[in-house]
């Protein structure tokens, strides 16, 4: 059943009453879950409480974000899309946090770079209606006709004798009127815009800095219990032994018993959970399992010939490219809190699909989706791990079997060992020039674990963004039995790597500028227009001193289009250093340029990370990395100037968190080729 968002008249309700009198204005996601009521206290109709929209008698309005905030400032950037059409005072503006709830609000999901470009229109238009609504009321005072009244700054004002109501003296009369259709109201053009594309701050920054946010792990509920698990290190592995008696006489242990393969220890506090897992001294099998070196045997065995090169080709290139497993390494853990009481369940979590965890919990526990409760909490990060909901499920099974609320905590060791990872990927790439140095051939052989996809036992088109007639990709599956899962910008996070490092390698060898040639040969319009942009603001083509370099590497995707270019300087020892990375994101109408300058900045530090540090090893069958000192990321010691330039594009909206990704680390890298002449094609570049 579909849950897209309903916006024609019977998708809009209006509530007053029940919470004061006031305006209430929201959108029925998906129309089926509107269900008629009686009129309030007050006499005004009201209809199911799903509401974006409220605004109280004294002016005051609260936004309800329907979406995770995760670290991608999708609460400040929502409630901008409303506040434009609301034409509300921003120093007026409350947020709220829904709950999870996918019947009311529609799909709750955050990925993709999706938030603001699914509820661009959406919310816009709930915030008119409103709007609408509050200019009918002041109407309706005035004597005169909606269209003689101006609304501006959180107020409402006659046209030409200039008498003024506020929007909290309105807010009663307004929600007795009939919600107008989203097809009555006017959206306003980008001239006429207020708060979109205007730099703003995270509406929400106070409560984070000051400690006033509730994330996940801060969300234990009084006289909750604290369990950990102890998890067997070897993927689908069992633990062979482990002592419970010993781990109950831990002081502060309550229960210990087995959820699936692994073993739950709960009790009174964390240090006493930990306590007891480490008490348990539980042991594996000793028979190995598969590891890194293994696994690049299958991925080499799994290279085919590339199709025929076309009679053009005057010269070729063939370079394999290797990108390891990598963990989320999310700031916060994984975390969730749960408490099973008879029918009803409720739950405190940070996820990026909330409702999808909601509907999980309920069948679970053979419920009624409505009796669980679902409070969506900060997230400290996201990057695609908190689309699964493994946390909460454990805390689920743990609270149904001690009858009582209880919060599971995974460690950092934990996270890495136990993730859904980014999957390692081997690549041959083969490639030709013609005679003039144009690239005519281009083949592309990939092999990933535990499946194909495009391209499945045969050669197809590549799909690349540069226009090379004879461009193929194969994609082969090999066994790997390691979880995988979607890790930022999903698919590109390995091929924006290698198809922009390959086609560097290209440019050299046809003896072009890289700049130049992606120009001549870029097939999108609006990512041809970044890169000249980018290559302006970086004074690309200018002289360096000895030892220095710039590189270049381009990205379309979820709705956008950017270009990064990278200049790194290197020492005689062969250090590499990442002096400045410019960036030039075209994502159509840019809603909040702050944010967009902090995802693209975080992105690029991501992907910089992964190019010199981060990466995960197999080794018996598991993950041999434990946390940060061994997984490795970029220190603030290694931090260097990006500069994001935000171009505004009528062509509809784009997505942000992704697409900042994929050029990162590729242009550092044909930066280093450029300052010491060589070629990064296995990642990480440890130093």
């Amino acid at each position: 059943m579909s849950n897209r968002l309903d916006m024609t008249r019977r998708g809009f309700l209006k509530v007053a009453g029940g919470v004061g009198t006031g305006l209430v204005i929201g959108c029925m996601m998906p129309v089926r879950n509107a269900t008629a009521a009686n009129g309030s206290k007050n006499g005004a109709a009201k209809f199911s409480p799903n509401v974006f929209v409220q605004i109280d008698e004294s002016g005051i309005v609260t936004i309800t974000i329907p979406k995770p905030e995760i670290g991608q400032g999708v609460r400040t950037s929502l409630a901008m899309l409303v506040a434009e059409e609301l034409n509300v005072d921003w120093k007026n503006v409350r947020i709220a946090q829904a709950p999870g709830d996918g019947q009311k609000y529609g799909s709750q999901g955050v990925g993709g770079s999706g938030s603001v470009r699914s509820l661009y229109t959406p919310l816009r238009q709930a915030g008119a209606v409103a709007c609408l609504m509050l200019k009918m009321a002041a109407a309706n005072r005035f004597g005169v006709s909606a269209d003689q009244c101006v609304a501006e700054n959180g107020s409402v004002r006659h046209g030409s004798n200039g008498q003024t109501f506020g929007y909290g003296e309105l807010a009663a009369e307004a929600a007795k009127l009939s919600a107008p259709a989203p097809s009555e109201v006017r959206l306003k053009s980008p001239s006429e815009f207020r708060f979109i594309g205007r730099p703003t701050k995270r509406i929400d920054n106070a409560d984070v800095v000051t400690g006033k946010a509730v994330y996940g792990i801060d969300a234990r509920p009084e006289g909750a219990k604290v369990a950990v698990m102890a998890r067997p290190r070897a993927f689908g592995g069992r633990f062979a032994s482990y002592d419970a008696g010993a781990a109950r006489a831990v002081p502060g242990v309550t229960h210990v018993f087995e959820v699936g393969p692994n073993v739950a220890v709960v009790a009174k506090d964390t240090w006493s959970a930990l306590k007891g897992r480490e008490a348990l001294k539980a042991q594996e099998p000793s028979s190995g399992g598969l590891d890194s070196e293994t696994l690049r045997t299958r991925f080499r065995e799994a290279m085919t010939s590339p199709p025929a090169a076309p009679a053009t080709v005057a010269k070729t290139v063939t370079a394999d490219y290797e990108l390891p497993y990598l963990s989320h390494l999310t700031m916060e853990p994984q975390n969730a809190v749960a408490h099973v009481s008879r029918d009803r369940c409720e739950i405190w979590a940070p996820t990026q699909i909330p409702d999808r965890a909601r509907e999980q919990a309920a069948r679970s526990l053979s419920i009624p989706l409505e009796n669980v409760t679902f409070h969506v909490t900060l997230a400290g990060g996201g990057f695609g791990r908190r689309l699964s909901a493994e946390a909460v499920m454990e805390a689920v099974q743990i609270s149904r079997q001690t009858n009582e609320p209880v919060q599971i905590l995974w460690t950092r060791d934990d996270d890495m060992r136990h993730d859904n990872y980014r999957p390692a990927t081997y690549h041959r790439m083969t490639g030709g020039v013609d005679a003039s140095g144009k690239p005519v051939f281009w083949a592309h052989n990939l092999a990933v674990p535990g499946g194909g996809g495009r391209g499945q036992g045969g050669w197809s088109n590549a799909g690349i963004p540069y226009a090379i007639d004879a461009s193929y990709q194969q994609r082969v599956g090999v066994s790997a039995g390691v979880p995988t899962g979607a890790w930022r910008s999903v698919d590109a996070t390995f091929l924006g790597y290698v198809i922009e490092s390959f086609f560097d390698e290209l440019a050299v060898l046809g003896g072009k500028d890289p700049v130049e040639l992606r120009l001549q040969t870029l097939r999108n319009p609006r990512l041809r227009r970044t890169l000249e942009l980018c290559a302006e603001r970086s004074s690309w083509g200018r002289r360096l001193e000895r030892g220095r370099g710039m590189g270049v590497a381009c990205y379309s995707g979820f709705g956008s289009h950017c270009t990064q270019i990278a200049e790194v300087s290197t020492t005689a020892s062969g250090k590499i250093k990442v002096e400045k990375v410019w960036a030039v994101m075209d994502c159509g109408v840019a809603v909040n340029p702050l944010g967009i300058e902090a995802q693209v900045q975080g992105a690029t530090v991501d992907g910089v990370s992964c190019l010199f540090h981060a990466g995960n090893t197999l080794e018996r069958g598991g993950v041999k990395e434990t946390n940060f000192f061994d997984f490795g990321w970029c220190s603030l010691a290694e931090g260097f100037p990006v500069d994001v330039l935000a171009v505004p594009d009528a062509e509809g909206i784009g997505g942000v968190g992704e697409p900042g990704y994929p050029a990162a680390a590729p242009s550092v890298a044909n930066a280093v080729f450029k300052a010491a002449g060589k070629r990064i094609r296995i990642l990480p570049h440890r130093q």
